[in-house]
């Protein structure tokens, strides 16, 4: 019986693994039994998966694995086939961020908590600036720094996902200065919550910011493949 051939994506599974060396493209064509055209197509995909960086003078190199450029890559085609998928993501973030506070508050440290209110500090200065300036940034990065403790990699890259849409002006969120204060104040309430130790607290305070009555106005995604 004939041997199954492996794709491209398998062989780079399998050399990730192990900590081997991606060889050539013409060298991958033996390996794998198929034309260099062949690779070259499995190799792009790769690329945008985010696999593999291809570069000309240090050849193919692997990417530690991410699940962001997947799901980046399937939410702007999705977005713009099924716009109510947005919708169905932005509910999924809110249900991963409840459901996994309470482990993530248990495993928390002081440090993280600091940072936390460095960002608070930091985006209150950008709001009462003139003109007022939005951290993207800091609003990112405050909810992440929740959940990095759990070391849950799928999880992270879920949210980091979603922030990214967000952050890079692909998935646009539209409020006044107002909502964004009232906002920040939600999250000091949560970051005084962790100092206190109360779970209670603080998951009241993440369950206010998710919930806040603020809806996505006419999502403007940008056609971005690269």
């Amino acid at each position: 019986m004939a041997q199954e051939k492996q794709t491209l994506l398998e062989y780079l599974a399998k050399a990730s693994k192990n900590g081997d060396d991606i060889p050539s493209i013409a060298e991958l064509s033996q390996i794998l039994g198929v034309s260099i055209a062949n690779v070259r197509e499995q190799l792009e995909v790769a690329r945008q998966l985010g696999f593999v960086e291809v570069r000309p003078r240090t050849g193919i190199q692997q990417r530690a694995f991410s699940m962001v450029p997947l799901i980046r890559l399937g939410m702007r085609y999705g977005i713009h086939s099924e716009p109510k998928i947005l919708d169905d993501y932005i509910d999924m973030r809110k249900h991963l961020e409840l459901v996994y506070w309470d482990p993530a508050f248990k495993v928390i440290n002081d440090n993280q908590i600091d940072y936390m209110q460095f960002l608070v500090d930091v985006a209150f200065r950008k709001l009462q600036r003139k003109p007022a300036i939005i951290p993207h940034e800091e609003q990112s990065e405050f909810h992440l720094t929740i959940f990095r403790p759990l070391g849950n990699k799928l999880l992270i890259n879920f949210l980091e996902a979603y922030w990214d849409l967000e952050t890079t002006n692909s998935v646009r969120f539209f409020m006044d200065l107002d909502d964004m204060l009232s906002i920040w104040s939600r999250r000091q309430v949560l970051v005084d919550a962790l100092r206190e130790k109360n779970a209670i607290k603080g998951k009241k305070a993440l369950e206010s910011l998710l919930t806040y009555p603020i809806k996505p106005r006419a999502a403007e995604i940008k056609q971005q493949f690269e």
